[in-house]
């Protein structure tokens, strides 16, 4: 990753830029709507939903920052899904305004948990830089910090709304299962296979760790 870019997760983003996480999730949500054509409120979610979804589980968003601008390069954001939750998902008949606090697992070590990432963004600006491998390393990085607990994500899914966003997921190596009953295309693959891309550049800790997951 470039030097004048970081992470950091929705707490310490809100920090960061003085505001809170409600005040974040506004500035997200901004550039969900500028770079979706048409996307809906019901699409996005209710937004008091998700300030409390990323208040209890910060964690949930990476933001990439450039310490120069001391502004927000892009982000990414996922869920933990619980089994049921994950399969409606994956069928494409649930919607990211349709997700609920209550449809994210106990994380705990040994738990069986589903990755569905919600958004992933970058400003135009940065598109062709080193922020996109940045968002790969970031990946990678929340998958090992979760392994070295002992929780495992069984499979990702994500909904593509835009070409790009069909090519990020095949660039982690997801395949496209469905359509989404609202919009956009259901990409998926197990974690194991994701690990081999050569986007991601995962470490061999990491690939023996989820080889050894059941």
């Amino acid at each position: 990753m470039a030097n004048n870019l970081y992470f950091l997760n929705a707490a310490e983003a809100a920090k960061s830029l003085g505001c809170s996480i409600a005040g974040l999730i506004d500035k997200l949500t901004s550039f969900d709507y500028a770079s979706i054509p048409a996307l809906t409120e019901r699409e996005e979610g209710d937004t008091e939903k998700w300030v409390a979804i990323r208040s209890r589980y910060p964690f949930t968003i990476t933001v990439i920052m450039d310490c120069d601008s001391n502004d927000i390069a892009g982000y990414w954001s996922f869920v933990p899904l619980d089994e049921k939750t994950f399969r409606c998902i994956k069928g494409g008949t649930m919607i990211d305004g349709d997700i609920a606090i209550e449809n994210i697992p106990e994380l705990k070590p040994g738990s069986r948990c589903y990755m569905y990432i919600t958004m992933v963004f970058l400003k135009k600006e940065y598109r062709h830089t080193d922020a996109v491998s940045a968002i790969y390393g970031s990946f990678t990085k929340i998958l090992s910090e979760f392994a070295e607990k002992n929780i495992f994500f069984h499979e990702v899914a994500a909904n593509a709304y835009t070409k790009e966003g069909e090519l990020f997921d095949l660039r982690l190596g997801m395949s496209f299962i469905t359509r989404s009953v609202e919009r956009g295309k259901i990409y998926s693959a197990k974690t194991q296979l994701i690990l081999a891309s050569k986007y991601l550049r995962a470490d061999k800790k990491l690939v023996e760790a989820y080889s050894g997951y059941a």
